[in-house]
């Protein structure tokens, strides 16, 4: 094949279509592109281009879609990335089944090892859907049932492994070498944190979506998106340890985005400044589908975070005290100080995002307040602890729209 054939997208816009892979089509356009954008659902869903544009924020539900077909659509697809040995971008978005989805990551894994770009690839994007098909029945069961009803060809495809007998060892063992990955986003339905409890159930359950991360020694930004509320974080009899390779990438990582649903208490900083203590970009908000009022962002949920001694810019959700409303912005300040005094000594930014909340409401209104320290050198000195003293230039942002005006009409307002 010619070395100008470059493909920008692989997509198939419904479960029945053949993907847009025909070497006329796209032959010679844009040789200097090296991305690749599959798509892949398993199942019919109500609005296209909201499950293309972002997989976690449509709702997506089960059709009548042919099994055989679809699964014959995802081995064309992973096939069709032999083509390109020279891919630096890989992002993916497959809709599965929970019953198969180990069986379709183990494809996944096995497509990219099978690949050319392994010595190439830079930047890899991840995002999984996944819907209950079990109905009360075991996933062993229902995979089971519908493995049979598959043809010679997609049962090898598949493998013959049922979801029970997926292990941690047994993932890592199918996880090639990607010695140039930079960069990961990890968008998938019950994964969970990174501060998480490696015995909780999220962790034992979804935990080996990290062990991806044990095969990129060079991988510095890692962006993870939380797309549902995990279950109860019940202990496992048999919970998992981090393994030691993971917290290694985990130490080296410099920039770090966390999209949640959880709720962030003192101890997920206490594990996060333990697990990433080199990081220098930490950004912490809620989903975009997250219910405001029903977490609460309090002085103590960030306790510990000026633990993160390399850190140079910081965004977190504004901060609220329950039945007061929103910390009004000259007591963010006040507390960005407390921070800077506990050993903040790198930190350049410090953003809150948020919605106003009065009393029990939150307004309809987006706001974000902006810190930036720059050191004060005309006055010589240090403060009493010993620190350096730093002019804070502050201003807020609502709907998108900066304004610097006096900071007073944003006290706390009255419920």
């Amino acid at each position: 094949m010619s070395e100008g054939f470059k493909m920008e997208n692989l997509e198939s816009q419904k479960p029945s279509e053949k993907p847009i892979m025909q070497p006329q089509l796209i032959w010679g356009s844009q040789p200097n592109k090296r991305s690749i954008r599959l798509i892949w659902l398993s199942f019919k869903w109500g609005f296209q281009q909201e499950v293309i544009d972002n997989l976690g924020d449509a709702h997506l539900c089960l059709g009548d879609s042919d099994l055989e077909e679809v699964y014959s659509d995802l081995r064309m697809k992973m096939n069709v990335l032999k083509l390109f040995p020279s891919l630096r971008t890989l992002r993916v978005l497959l809709g599965v089944l929970y019953s198969t989805e180990k069986a379709v990551y183990s494809v996944f894994l096995k497509a990219i090892a099978d690949s050319g770009f392994r010595d190439t690839l830079e930047e890899l994007e991840l995002r999984i859907e996944s819907k209950s098909d079990t109905m009360g029945r075991s996933l062993d069961e229902i995979y089971k049932a519908s493995y049979l009803t598959l043809s010679k060809e997609n049962q090898e495809f598949l493998g013959g492994m049922i979801p029970s007998g997926y292990t941690l060892k047994s993932f890592k063992n199918m996880t090639p070498d990607l010695p140039v990955l930079k960069k990961v986003t990890l968008s998938i339905y019950n994964l969970p944190q990174p501060t998480d409890d490696p015995g909780s159930k999220p962790f034992t359950d979804f935990g080996y979506y990290y062990h991806l991360l044990t095969s990129a020694p060079e991988l510095r930004k890692l962006y993870v998106n939380t797309l549902i509320i995990p279950g109860p974080n019940s202990p496992f009899e048999m919970g998992i340890e981090l393994h030691p390779d993971l917290l290694r990438v985990f130490s080296k990582i410099k920039t770090l985005h966390l999209k949640t649903f959880h709720f962030f208490k003192d101890r997920d900083i206490r594990r996060l400044t333990e697990r990433f203590p080199n990081v220098e970009y930490l950004d912490i908000r809620p989903h975009s589908r997250f219910n405001l009022g029903i977490w609460e962002f309090c002085n103590s949920s960030f306790d510990g975070i000026s633990n993160l001694k390399r850190l140079r810019k910081l965004i977190l959700p504004w901060i609220i005290i329950p039945s007061l409303g929103s910390l009004t912005p000259y007591e963010l300040i006040g507390l960005c100080n407390i921070w800077k005094a506990e050993g903040f000594d790198c930190l350049e930014t410090l953003t809150f995002v948020g919605k106003r909340l009065s009393g029990e409401r939150y307004e309809d209104v987006r706001i974000r307040l902006e810190i930036v320290m720059m050191q004060d050198e005309g006055r010589g000195g240090h403060t009493e602890l010993g620190h350096k003293k730093w002019n804070i230039r502050d201003f807020i942002e609502v709907d998108g729209v900066r304004e610097y005006r006096p900071l007073d009409r944003w006290s706390r307002p009255k419920a």
